[in-house]
């Protein structure tokens, strides 16, 4: 049995937990792109060949929004709906820039003092493989850890939302020396690092 829109919309709490929306955020989805798809897909194609097993443009579209939800393969995906893996990625490939177009969105990156009040900045490190060449050992070897690692800096704020992660450095180098060389942390915040 392959999955449909029909079927899965008559269970409004499963169909939420499948695609991450509500029945009629997804109908708003749908009429915000089905235009689109009318125009620039389906006007395209040269002759009208097989039928496509997803009939409805509303499967298409909770195909879609399952793989972002789930994040597996177009394999499993596949055989949820009854496709070829092969088509499930044609299929993305034509919609994704559709719903990219119609649904962007809006992405705000102003760091205001009302945004940020506490940062937390701290160090991991990770375990790595003994490096091959001994200029690369040297430099990855953490005298604290006893063992070769990579350094990443990460910077949070207090409730818990990533600011910035820094580049990779070897183990050797100095959890302070990698906050100076960093970007520079924004003026008028609470800062809460280790010693």
């Amino acid at each position: 049995m392959s999955l449909t829109y029909s079927n899965l919309s008559k269970r409004p709490h499963v169909f939420q937990r499948m695609t991450g929306l509500n029945v009629s955020e997804f109908q708003e989805i749908v009429n915000r792109v089905h235009p689109l798809w009318g125009t620039s897909v389906e006007l395209l194609k040269k002759s009208a060949g097989r039928w496509s097993v997803l009939k409805t443009f509303e499967d298409k579209v909770m195909s879609l929004l399952i793989y972002y939800r789930t994040y597996i393969t177009h394999e499993f995906i596949g055989h949820l709906f009854g496709l070829h893996n092969s088509n499930v990625c044609r299929l993305f490939k034509k919609l994704e820039p559709l719903m990219g177009n119609r649904l962007a969105i809006k992405k705000d990156r102003t760091l205001t003092p009302e945004v940020i009040l506490k940062l937390l900045a701290d160090v991991t490190e990770q375990p790595i493989q003994r490096p091959v060449k001994s200029h690369k050992r040297k430099k990855t070897y953490s005298g604290k850890k006893k063992r070769y690692t990579r350094k990443v800096e990460m910077i949070m704020q207090d409730n818990g939302k990533i600011m910035s992660v820094s580049h990779s450095h070897g183990g050797r180098k100095h959890d302070f020396r990698i906050r100076k060389e960093g970007t520079p942390l924004p003026l008028n915040t609470e800062k809460y690092v280790d010693s």
